[in-house]
Order: C-alpha cells, then structure tokens, then sequence
C-alpha cells in the first residue's frame, strides 16, 4: 500500500533552502570581487542570469506545490495534475537554460584568465559548443516530447505519442558528469602551472572556488527539478518531490 502522506513541506523547505544557498554564494562572489577589486567580467553577467533563473525555477516549484506536487496522485484533481504538468515543461527548459548559463559562467573565467594558453582556450570553446548544443537539444527535447505537445501535460484529452524523456535526461546527466569533471580538471591543471609566486595561485583558486560555490549549488537543484519534472510527467503514477530529490550529483 503506498503512502500517500503529504511531502509539500519537505519540497517547499527544500526549494527555500536551495535558493537561498544559491543566493548566499553568489553573494560571496561579489563580496570577493570587491574586496579583491576585481572588475566585473562576462561570468559575472551569466552567473546573475543563472541566479534569475533559480528563482524562476523556485516560483514554479513553489506554484506546483501549491496545486499538489509532493502529493500522491490519487489524492489531487485532474485539473490541478494537467496544471502541475503544464508548470513542470518550463521547469524543465530552464533546467537545460541553467546548465548553459552556468557552465558558460565558468568556462568565461577561464577564458579570461588562461586566454593566452592556447590548449585552455581551445578547450574552454569546445566545451562551450558541447555545452551549449546539448542543452538546446534538450530544450526541443522537452518541448516536442510528445505529439501533439498538449499530450505533455494531457495524456487522456490528447491522444498521440511521446518519447521517453526519463531516459534523455538520465544521458544527459551522464554527459553534464563527464564535462563536469573536464572542466574542474582544466582548473586544477591550470592553477597549478601558474608561475606568479605562491600569493597570486591562492587568490586565483579562492576566486575559482567561490565561482564553483555558485555552480555547486545552482546545477543540483536545477538536475533536481528536471528529474522530479520527467518523474512526475511522464510516469504520472504519483505527484510526490521529497528532499531525497535534491542531491549533490
């Protein structure tokens, strides 16, 4: 017998918190810029936009809890599901805008910094393309999901197909692990090549650590919701987001 107790409040405080972590490292950011008196660059552009995007990402959680999401799905309306599931296909677009956001935030500090070495910046464009190219894939992915697109959130109204998007997003996650780990290997190979003396590396990973402070807590959340979003709409068997959904990954 499932349980069919309410989650809401384990979402919703998991929601704030994420946010706000988001914010708080953002926030120690700018403070490092200042106090460094360090200009503003292009990634501190994109990563304000990511911060946007989180509370975008934030008030669409917050709205489907607010029409049942962490609930089981025999305890809500056909209405409020069609609404949660209309809610969940711009929650998984900003999802995909979240990873380019940034991950381009990143990949920019680098270029600004190592620009001179030519294989840095190399990589830093190829990995931009990569970046980008599949998060817009999966931008179409999650819109064109079924035929007709109204059978994304209406499945019995709207007869037709769709694809497996659980499936796409579990590759996905894959592909977002591996250039993680490619783009935290290009710091690490960097900074310690740097020939500045030992006072200028440890500003500059000071620098770089916050700006992935930023990251750590902006992705997971953002892989959280799209994870919850395919669970929710596509298996339609329950509306349920508990904070085992929100995971460092």
């Amino acid at each position: 017998m499932a349980n069919l107790g309410s989650w809401q409040h384990y979402n919703r405080d998991a929601s704030i918190s994420i946010t706000l972590l988001g914010v708080f490292f953002v926030g120690l950011r700018f403070l490092s810029r200042h106090l460094g008196k360090v200009p503003l660059g292009l990634e501190d552009g994109l990563i304000v936009a990511a911060v946007l995007n989180l509370f975008v990402i934030f008030a669409l959680d917050i709205e489907m809890v607010k029409y049942g999401l962490g609930l089981h799905q025999s305890t809500i309306s056909m209405d409020s599901l069609i609404t949660i599931n209309k809610l969940l296909l711009p929650a998984e677009i900003f999802y995909c805008t979240s990873i380019i956001l940034t991950k381009t935030s990143i990949l920019a500090m680098y270029h600004r910094i190592f620009h001179i070495h030519r294989p840095t910046r190399i990589a830093v464009y190829i990995l931009g393309v990569i970046t980008i190219i599949r998060a817009i894939s999966l931008i179409f992915a999650s819109i064109f999901q079924c035929t007709p697109v109204a059978r994304a959130w209406d499945k019995f109204q709207y007869p037709g197909r769709c694809i497996n998007l659980k499936d796409t997003f579990i590759a996905n996650d894959v592909v977002n692990a591996i250039t993680d780990v490619v783009i935290l290997g290009l710091l690490i190979g960097r900074v310690w090549k740097v020939q500045a003396g030992y006072t200028r590396p440890i500003e500059r990973m000071v620098c770089n650590r916050s700006l992935f402070g930023d990251y750590l807590c902006v992705s997971p959340y953002s892989t959280s919701t799209g994870k919850s979003s395919v669970s929710a709409s596509v298996q339609q068997k329950a509306v349920l987001s508990g904070t085992g959904e929100f995971k460092l990954s």
